[in-house]
């Protein structure tokens, strides 16, 4: 098996991408929440309940 070696995060610009969003949805005063669940989970409904 070879062996790949990575000098930085895999992660790097996706954090970067994140970090500025979070900037722009807070100077706007928005608030973003991420919902992760299978089928039949009650996201939708949770997310209704919220909304109301």
């Amino acid at each position: 098996m070879k062996t790949i070696e990575i000098n930085e995060s895999v992660y790097k610009k996706n954090k970067s991408i994140a970090y500025h969003l979070r900037d722009k949805l807070h100077d706007k005063n928005i608030k973003m929440i991420n919902l992760l669940g299978s089928p039949g989970s009650g996201k939708t409904t949770l997310l209704e309940a919220i909304i109301k």
